[in-house]
């Protein structure tokens, strides 16, 4: 994740084994950040994407539950993003984010946060 440098914004490089399983970024120098409210750039693209919404794997049809690259688990209690682009980000807690297009449970999601 990638931040501009202006004054509404941290310059921020943030490695995702920083992210805690509530969405907290928690920066070397102590500095803690919502992820909700920050903005990423997707692979092959210069442009920002806002976070459109946050919650756990659970609420997905076909949830990747092994990280692609480094084929380590990905626990049902870790925030996944759902990018004003439409696209998912998952935290892998030990490699990188993985962005994918996946179907997203909208009716399950609604009657479990009513």
């Amino acid at each position: 994740m990638n931040r501009k440098n202006d004054e509404n914004n941290i310059d921020a490089s943030v490695k995702t084994n920083q992210i805690d399983n509530d969405g907290i970024i928690h920066l070397n120098n102590g500095v803690k950040l919502e992820l909700s409210q920050s903005k990423l750039i997707p692979p092959e693209s210069n442009d920002y994407v806002n976070v459109v919404m946050i919650f756990s794997l659970e609420n997905m049809y076909n949830p990747i539950t092994k990280c692609p690259n480094c084929e380590s688990t990905i626990p049902w209690d870790r925030p996944i993003l759902l990018m004003e682009n439409m696209q998912f980000v998952y935290p892998c807690l030990d490699c990188e984010w993985v962005w994918e297009r996946q179907s997203f449970n909208m009716r399950k999601f609604g009657k479990e946060n009513r």
